[in-house]
């Protein structure tokens, strides 16, 4: 275990190897990253993959769309597959339908021109399995998809390492020591690491790690569960499924997700906003097994959504965890007393997705105290919450 590094980036998922991957990219070759457990094995590894721009702010469609060509690219690159099946939003309240049709709009600033806006009939027409009896519209974007995360956080990692980044996996993180308001060393389950700049990326941990040094995140690791069903073969889907996400970001009731998953299964699970007596999760010590009462909720709201799935059998499941904070927006930025520490945090279950963008406003960060990725990182401050 090296005993210095310039910049410490603490956690091994899709958003620690993308800053890692960006301030090499940027020409840091002393950067080191610590991963507890094995790249990916957090929340990244527990993610449905999904990567789509279909938001309603330029921020959030900013680092989407950022994030979109760069997985795109990885693709063209490498062995890594990105099926861009599409994506669809559905508009469940017409009061909303300006909203979407602004999104369409936003995205062209950004370069994502084939989204557009589709009427019930051609929602049918892109998912004929879905009662679109109460849809008054969606969001469509084709070249949306889902990749898998533990290769994408793989392929990352190789790209820091041959920029010269180290990547030690088994290692803990266990404090960060701080002299006179500035960044000293990283202690950890093999050693003092001497360092200028940590880089807090710990995902459902990234809490603790800040309250180490006396700084309150608002956010907090909450469960989530995805499953893999698949239908009787003679009702085998005979078209591409994209993802169908009948939840609007800000909207107070749980939304059914789905989409296709190989040749012939079907990944579902539920969006939904923390509820009011939910408790945090400890993120050593949770099930990651899937609940059979989240079985049924889904095949209730999809017996309605899509009736044609509710037969479908399980075959796999899971739990992850979604570090939410209160308005669901990560924070990345400085740390408000200490010089040297950046957080990235708090992803709210949309983390790999916008890891690309994230990893590239980070080093930015760290580099030159700012980033030209996206006019404005309010939307992300920590500042926000005061």
């Amino acid at each position: 275990m090296q005993d210095h590094a310039s910049i410490v980036v603490v956690g091994g998922g899709i958003i620690g190897v993308s800053i890692a991957n960006a301030l090499t990219k940027a020409g840091v070759e002393d950067v080191l990253v610590l991963e507890k457990d094995s790249l990916a094995s957090g929340s990244t590894g527990r993610s449905a993959g999904v990567i789509e721009t279909q938001y309603f702010t330029d921020f959030d469609v900013a680092i989407r769309a950022y994030s979109l060509r760069a997985f795109e690219r990885v693709a063209d690159e490498t062995r890594a597959e990105f099926p861009q099946v599409g994506y669809v939003r559905l508009l469940m309240d017409p009061d909303d339908e300006e909203r979407f049709r602004e999104s369409i709009r936003i995205q062209r600033r950004h370069g994502v021109d084939d989204a557009r806006f589709l009427d019930p009939s051609e929602v049918a027409t892109v998912v004929p399995d879905l009662n679109v009896e109460d849809v008054h519209g969606a969001i469509y974007g084709p070249s949306d998809g889902y990749a898998d995360p533990y290769t994408m956080t793989q392929i990352f990692a190789e790209r820091a390492r041959t920029n010269g980044a180290t990547v030690h996996t088994g290692v803990a993180a266990e404090s960060v020591a701080v002299d006179d308001g500035e960044v000293r060393a990283v202690e950890t389950s093999e050693g003092r690491v001497e360092c200028e700049t940590v880089v807090n990326a710990a995902g459902p941990w990234a809490p603790r790690l800040a309250a180490q040094t006396g700084l309150e995140l608002p956010a907090a690791p909450y469960r989530r569960q995805v499953i893999v069903a698949e239908p009787p073969e003679e009702d085998a889907p005979d078209y591409t499924i994209p993802t169908v996400m009948e939840y609007v970001p800000g909207g107070s009731k749980a939304g059914v997700y789905f989409r296709g998953e190989g040749a012939n299964q079907v990944l579902l699970g539920l969006h939904q906003e923390v509820g009011t007596d939910e408790e945090p999760s400890d993120p050593d010590r949770y099930s990651t097994d899937y609940d059979e009462s989240v079985v049924l909720e889904i095949s209730d709201l999809l017996d309605h959504r899509a009736p044609a799935f509710s037969d479908l059998s399980v075959v796999n499941g899971w739990s992850g965890l979604y570090t939410i904070t209160p308005d669901t927006q990560p924070i990345i930025d400085t740390h408000p007393s200490i010089d040297g520490y950046v957080l990235a945090a708090g992803f709210s279950g949309k983390g790999f997705q916008i890891g690309p963008a994230v990893g590239e406003i980070v080093s930015d960060l760290v580099l030159d105290g700012e980033t030209d990725l996206v006019p404005d990182l309010s939307p992300v401050s920590l500042s926000r919450f005061e």
